[in-house]
């Protein structure tokens, strides 16, 4: 090999050890920042299921509350007719501990469902050591608050109100070694966001990923 060549060698070898150096840093950025940004939508989507699969069911219990209020209801002002016999009324009386038996074991199945979810949601959403914390809520309220057994309906504006949304950064020194940091001095960390929430397909809630994601 002349001189010529020897010099050629030695300075290419360097400069091209730098670009492979350099390809394989950025390639290891874009694997870590699909695998975050997989990671993520795949724990709102999760989160959000459990919420909806809850949403389903509180919907699903309103026509059993409004049923047994309307029942209740009747049965009060059938007791409150002046004509009644007293055997009828005793009838009417034991029907009436029979219905609110049954507002109050709906009442407490409708509080369980919202609870259970909520728990098992948050559980869900942090369940990434990379994500923010989250307390997640489903989004619905009573109707008729002072109610036992109410009916329930969504928030105002519910899709925005529920949406479980994250927003973060990943740091480059926990993704590149020490000596490949000089190569992307100015990049100081990787922006990340996601999130998911629920919209009503049909006469169901479905978990779907934000518009912005």
């Amino acid at each position: 090999m002349n001189q010529q060549g020897s010099v050629s060698y030695f300075v290419l070898v360097p400069s091209l050890v730098m670009i492979l150096t350099i390809v394989a840093a950025i390639a290891l950025l874009i694997f870590t920042f699909r695998k975050n940004q997989r990671t993520c939508r795949t724990i709102s989507l999760d989160a959000q299921a459990i919420q909806g699969e809850a949403l389903n069911k509180i919907l699903n219990l309103n026509m059993k509350a409004r049923m047994l209020r309307q029942k209740e209801t009747a049965i009060k002002a059938a007791m409150l007719a002046g004509t009644i016999s007293p055997p009828s009324l005793a009838k009417l009386y034991v029907a009436l501990r029979l219905v609110q038996t049954s507002r109050r074991a709906l009442d407490v199945q409708q509080r369980s469902i919202i609870y259970a979810a909520n728990i098992r949601a948050t559980q869900i959403a942090n369940s990434s050591n990379t994500l923010p914390r989250k307390v997640i809520r489903l989004r619905v309220q009573p109707v008729n608050k002072s109610e036992l057994a109410p009916e329930y309906k969504v928030d105002a504006n519910f899709e925005k109100a529920q949406s479980l949304n994250y927003s973060y950064r990943l740091s480059m020194k926990d993704i590149l070694p020490g000596w490949l940091l000089n190569f992307f001095i100015e990049v100081k960390d990787l922006q990340m966001k996601c999130g998911a929430t629920l919209k009503k397909k049909e006469d169901k809630w479905l978990p779907v990923l934000s518009a912005a994601n």
